[in-house]
């Protein structure tokens, strides 16, 4: 490897879908522009061919991946074969001797959004409107760790650059979406809850992964809904690039927390958000402190959440003097440029280390 250069280590399956390898490809899109190398290593094959179609490279270790330690000698003969320094974690699985062993020979940077414990890292990269130095220097972190905090390092494609906001005076057009698996259904459960609602004779541009399970129900729920021309008001996309054109093309979403959020964020798209995951109940809760997104809850605590997200929902369909104000608001807090912001630091990081 050249100077300049970086593995990554991210993992994507039927589990946990793909949302941390797609922010660490949006770092790596923007660490190449400035003439950095990237290795992706990753557990299983399930996203490698995305990952090599777009041009970077990739080693597959064929373990699993929720056991990081077993593999602690192998990413090291990865690493120092190709004479990297740096490594780049997004994971949840890390574990405190993961992370030491790996820190007593390389440079570690690490994505954060748990503060499950003190990592022992060079540089964390959170950014939940929640995250603050002092909460960092809470944990115990000092001057040495470097911390890149908040929405204005949200590592989103170049696809997520901002466009003017059109807010129309009716909303026809919901984006929805749930996760890449949707292990709990929740997009059923909504479709069914809107019927007899306002909701219902809008039009849906649903978004789901390349692991989502529901898809003949989903396409069967969707052939029975027809709007006056006889065509279907469900439109279907899986595992797709440009997810943000879809997002465009909305007036209201409909989302679970997580990237996809800042996604929206960016494109100034106002929101009713929900949580699946315990990860996503904080940022949730910040944002809706702030008065950015419409909170509905955890869909995990009762299934009266599922109404809930649909009143919501009503009551932004209905209030375009609302839905202009956040749309406004929230892309003012997240620009799109998170990832060049990160990558830029990582390059002089680099730069410092190797000199």
């Amino acid at each position: 490897m050249n100077q300049k250069s970086i593995v990554i280590r991210a993992d994507a399956n039927q589990t946990i879908a793909i949302g941390h390898v797609m922010r660490c490809m949006s770092i790596a899109a923007a660490l190449k522009k400035h003439g950095c190398r990237v290795v992706f290593v990753v557990s299983e094959p399930y996203i490698s061919d995305f990952i090599q179609t777009n041009d970077f490279e990739l080693i597959c270790l064929h373990n699993s991946y929720n056991d990081k330690e077993s593999e602690l000698c192998e990413l090291e003969k990865i690493l120092d074969h190709f004479a990297c320094k740096t490594l780049l974690i997004d994971s949840y699985e890390v574990t405190y001797r993961y992370l030491s062993e790996l820190h007593k020979k390389y440079k570690l940077i690490y994505v954060d959004d748990l503060g499950a414990f003190r990592y022992p890292v060079d540089m964390i990269i959170n950014y939940s409107v929640g995250a603050t130095e002092a909460l960092y220097k809470h944990f115990g972190y000092d001057a040495t760790v470097d911390l890149l905090l908040g929405p204005k390092y949200v590592p989103l494609r170049e696809q997520f650059s901002q466009t003017p906001i059109v807010v129309k005076n009716k909303a026809e057009n919901i984006y929805m979406t749930s996760g890449g698996t949707d292990h709990l259904h929740v997009l059923m459960n909504l479709l069914e809850t809107m019927e007899g609602t306002d909701l219902q004779p809008l039009h849906k541009h649903i978004v789901v992964g390349k692991f989502y399970k529901d898809m003949d129900d989903l396409r069967a729920y969707a052939s029975s809904q027809l709007d006056e021309d006889g065509n279907s008001t469900i439109r279907i996309y899986q595992d797709i690039p440009n997810v943000a054109h879809v997002m465009k093309k909305c007036d209201i979403a409909i989302t679970a927390g997580g990237t996809t959020v800042m996604e929206l964020c960016a494109c100034g798209l106002p929101m009713v958000t929900f949580s699946i995951a315990d990860n996503q109940i904080k940022g949730n809760e910040a944002l809706a402190k702030e008065k950015l997104i419409c909170y509905a809850g955890d869909v995990r605590s009762s299934k009266d959440i599922f109404e809930n997200i649909v009143f919501l929902a009503q009551n932004l369909c209905d209030a375009r003097d609302k839905r202009m104000q956040l749309s406004k608001t929230v892309q003012a807090r997240v620009d799109g440029n998170g990832s060049e912001r990160i990558a830029k630091v990582i390059i002089k990081w680099i730069k410092k280390e190797i000199t």
